[in-house]
């Protein structure tokens, strides 16, 4: 069974949202998070950072919003607005960065945005997802 991906407009069910510029990476993303999301009953939903999410309706059933910035910075103002909307607009579903950088000052600006942060050696990214919504 696959896991289903559904339109920004219409989702019933909770779900993760997926947010890349890069529709590939979006994919693998979302491919690699499949079995776990199938196991706890989650919908994907992949939007681009350049959509405006005030016009998207799924916001009331967001479990969890997973923003790859690849190896831009976090601490670019596109960045920070993406961030700053999506704490506003889903101020209880945890925020989860992804990046290609690992400087102290990339996670704290991470950080200061209202975005979670978990490193772990040895977990499973399953295992991290899952931790954050727990």
């Amino acid at each position: 069974m696959r896991t289903t991906h559904t339109s920004p407009a219409r989702s019933d069910a909770p779900c993760i949202l997926i947010i890349d510029s890069k529709k590939l990476r979006q994919a693998g993303i979302i491919r690699l998070l499949e079995t776990w999301t199938e196991a706890v009953g989650l919908k994907t939903t992949a939007l681009a950072p350049d959509t405006p999410f005030e016009n998207c309706r799924i916001y009331s059933n967001c479990e969890m919003v997973l923003l790859s910035v690849g190896s831009g910075s976090v601490e670019d103002p596109q960045q920070l607005a993406c961030m700053k909307s999506l704490r506003t607009l889903v101020p209880n579903a945890p925020l989860v960065v992804l990046s290609d950088r690992e400087e102290p000052k990339e996670v704290c600006a991470a950080f200061e945005a209202g975005a979670g942060f978990h490193a772990e050696q040895h977990r499973t990214l399953y295992g991290t997802a899952s931790s954050f919504l727990h």
